[in-house]
Formats: C-alpha cells, sequence, structure tokens
C-alpha cells in the first residue's frame, strides 16, 4: 500500500503524477507483520518458521520481510497516477484518455489492460487481478477500479514546471519511464539480451500543455545492444570493454531489439556519442554497433538511420559545442515531428512519425545532454510552425527540468547524480572535472 505520496506533476486538466516516498506491506492471511516498524522488537515466538538470518546482532531485533523494498519502492524513484495511464506516451493514449464535458477534453479512466507493460514496473502483481477484473460487470469493475487497489507504476522521474508561450501560460512536462526488462545498475547491467531487451532504456517524454493545445515529443535511450561487458577499473577511460558474442550470435537479438522500435516508434534514428578513434575502448563497441546495423534485414534497414558523433572528440571539453549536432539531426528532426492535440476538441493534429534512439557508453551525462538538444530542435520546429516565440525563461524551465530528469536517471543506474547536469540545466559547465 501507498502510504506517502507527493505530487510532483500536473500534465494537464484532470491528470495529475505522484512519486512515492513511502510504502507498507499487509499481509492477506495474517496481521503478524503489521505496522512492524524497523525498531520494532518482534514478540515473535521461538517455533515461528522465519529466516535466522534476519534476527539483528543483539539476538532481538528482526527485519521486516519486505524491508529492502521498503526501502526501494520509498526511494523517492518511483511514481503512479489515479487518473490517467502513466505508462503510455500521449500520443498511445489517444483517443482512451479524452471524453468530453462542453467541448473540454478531460481525462477519463483509463484501462489497465492497455498499459504497456514494458513500463508496469508491478505488472508481476497486477497479472493475476487484471482477468479477474475483465470478468467483472461493469458496475462491479468500477467499484474495483475506483478502490485504487489496482495501481500501476512506473519507474524513472517526472516533474512540471509551469512556463510560457509568448504571452500564453502553459505548464511544461517532462516523464522518464525506464523500462523494467533488463533492469540492473552500471556494470552489472550492459547490453543486450536474448530477447532484443537492452540495460538502461529509457523513454523520456516532454509535454508542454495550454489551454488551445497540447504538444508531447518522445526520445528514448539505451544501451549498445550488443553482448558487452566491462572489466577492470571502474574510472573513465581504465575500463576494458569486452564484446561477449560473435557478430553471427548477436545478430537475431539485435534484429528483435530494432524489430520492436520500429513497431513501436515507426521510423528509429540512433544517435550514437561514442568515440571513433582506435585508442579507445570505445571505438570497437561502436564499429560492432554500425556493423550490425548494417546487417539489419532489408525491411527494417530501410527504416534505421545512424548518425556517429564522437561526443567529447567534438566538444574537447567545452559541451557548448555539442550543439555542432544540430546540423545533423535537423531534416530528420523535421520528418519525425512530434505529437499535436487540439484541447478545445480532442482532435489529433499531428502524429510523430519516427524517434531518436540516443547512447553513449552508461546512456547517462553525454545522452542526456544531446537529448536535451533534440529536445529543443523539436520544440523550435513547433514554435515555428505555429509562428510563436518564447522568452529565455522558458529555456530555463525546459533546462532544468533536463537536468532534474538526468540526475534522477543517473542516480537509479549508476549512484550518483549526472555529472553534466549543471551545463544541461544552464547551458554552460562550472569549471569542475567531468
Amino acid at each position: 500500500m501507498i502510504t506517502g505520496r507527493h505530487r510532483v506533476a500536473t500534465v494537464r486538466p484532470g491528470e495529475t503524477v505522484d512519486r512515492i516516498h513511502a510504502v507498507e506491506f499487509y499481509s492477506l492471511n495474517r496481521s503478524k507483520w503489521d505496522g512492524f516498524g524497523p525498531n520494532h522488537y518482534s514478540q515473535i515466538p521461538g517455533s515461528y518458521d522465519y529466516d535466522a538470518d534476519r534476527v539483528g546482532q543483539d539476538g532481538g531485533e528482526f527485519e521486516h520481510p519486505c524491508e529492502p523494498l521498503k526501502k526501494l519502492l520509498s526511494g523517492g524513484s518511483f511514481f503512479f497516477s489515479t487518473d490517467c495511464d502513466l505508462t503510455n506516451r500521449l500520443q498511445h493514449r489517444y483517443p482512451h484518455s479524452i471524453r468530453f464535458f462542453n467541448g473540454r477534453s478531460f481525462n477519463a479512466p483509463f484501462e489497465l489492460a492497455s498499459a504497456d507493460d514494458q513500463f508496469l514496473w508491478n505488472s508481476y502483481m497486477l497479472a493475476p487481478l487484471l482477468p479477474f477484473r475483465e470478468h467483472l460487470p461493469p458496475q462491479e469493475r468500477a467499484v474495483l477500479d475506483s478502490s485504487q487497489l489496482l495501481t500501476p507504476v512506473i519507474r524513472g522521474h517526472a516533474s512540471s514546471m509551469k512556463c510560457r508561450i509568448g504571452l500564453t501560460p502553459g505548464v511544461m512536462t517532462l516523464i522518464s519511464r525506464l523500462s523494467c526488462r533488463r533492469a540492473g545498475t552500471r556494470f552489472n547491467a550492459r547490453g543486450i539480451d536474448d530477447e532484443g531487451n537492452v540495460a538502461n532504456f529509457v523513454e523520456t517524454e516532454t509535454i508542454v500543455a495550454t489551454d488551445e493545445w497540447v504538444f508531447s515529443h518522445a526520445q528514448i535511450r539505451g544501451s549498445v545492444p550488443l553482448f558487452w561487458e566491462q572489466s577492470g577499473l571502474q574510472l573513465p577511460g581504465s575500463s576494458k570493454i569486452t564484446i561477449t558474442r560473435s557478430p553471427e550470435a548477436t545478430q537475431p537479438a539485435f534484429n528483435l531489439h530494432f524489430r520492436a522500435l520500429l513497431e513501436k516508434y515507426g521510423a528509429v534514428h540512433v544517435v550514437n556519442l561514442l568515440s571513433q578513434q582506435a585508442k579507445h575502448g570505445e571505438a570497437n563497441l561502436s564499429h560492432e554497433y554500425n556493423a550490425h546495423l548494417e546487417h539489419l534485414p532489408s525491411e527494417e534497414h530501410r527504416q534505421v538511420y545512424i548518425t556517429n558523433f564522437d561526443f567529447h572528440a567534438v566538444t574537447g571539453g567545452d559541451f557548448r559545442l555539442a550543439n555542432n549536432i544540430r546540423s545533423l539531426l535537423m531534416i530528420p528532426a523535421e520528418e519525425f515531428v512530434y505529437y499535436l492535440e487540439d484541447a478545445v476538441n480532442g482532435s489529433v493534429v499531428l502524429s510523430q512519425a519516427g524517434v531518436f534512439r540516443t547512447n553513449c557508453l552508461d546512456c547517462l551525462d553525454r545522452t542526456n545532454v544531446i537529448q536535451g538538444i533534440i529536445d529543443q530542435i523539436a520544440i523550435d520546429s513547433f514554435l515555428g510552425h505555429r509562428d510563436q516565440v518564447v522568452g529565455e525563461e522558458f529555456w530555463v524551465v525546459h533546462g532544468g527540468l533536463w537536468a532534474d530528469t538526468g540526475d534522477a536517471l543517473s542516480k537509479i543506474y549508476a549512484g550518483t547524480g549526472a555529472l553534466k547536469s549543471s551545463f544541461t540545466r544552464t547551458g554552460w559547465r562550472f569549471q569542475q572535472s567531468c
């Protein structure tokens, strides 16, 4: 049960997002552990079948059997909504999320069955109950839904800030959804698995909403989809990158990965930020990545593109030079466009036709800087189509949201905040070692 939450985002009228900061576990068939806190001394009789390793060093204190889960779920990286489908981006939610009242659109109760299980972190808990729910009469199903017992949860980050587009007030929201497949921390989860899932796969959606329209643009990041690992000292440039499977044994999983992306997002443009310099350990990984893209089946190959951008070589520590990537991505950005909804009548004006898939080695610092720039390109394109302008404060809000999501994702995967978040937030990097 979620016992502590904090409102972090309001996407549009009737759609809110809460962050979990406290949970409690209750057994359905015994009350022995109910209300059991970290400093509670249990009166459990010696005959109770319980793991003796859980007893404290003083011999008297037990840890709640769900304590590790409580710590994980209360760490601030899990989010939920009781009034919209947080697992799907707006483009995939329409038209299920819209109903009308006096010509205006408001959120309607969402169907749990339509949740994207790639981002549904409690799918294992919900799976047995969803068929039961589906067989209930509509009136009883409504009662179950209103109880909020079945609440989809995502992991990642979500936040909103007010902004202004010209003279029009609006709200900018960033939602990052971390995949629950091949989940794990840096150095423990790398590359791809046999089902085509990659480590640190994240879908990030930027939403700008006003009373007149709703803009949405989605991007993805994910580990290089090969079988690889790192060994040695875990410091930049000191660890050895090893590809652990032959190209022939890797290609089937590689193909599965891109086939799934094409089905979900349309065309895919890979933005590869790895070093291209032969002396760098990343170069071989980058070379193999490009080679596998060339061996995609012809149907997929026609819809997958790649831009290799050696981030460190181009910027040389001056991250402002990362903007050089703009000229390389302007044309595909115009082709992919964005999702646009008329908020007055709920109609779809435009749909995003493709997605940028960005990666560096960890899909953290370099990736976050470039994704922020790609997002700026998409927003600039949207504003240009509408012949609207924004002030500097708009981009300050944008940079702040991207820095926050970069920090949050880095803490989940690497345990620390993003090293380049100061540049993302302000456009300048503080004088520090990055």
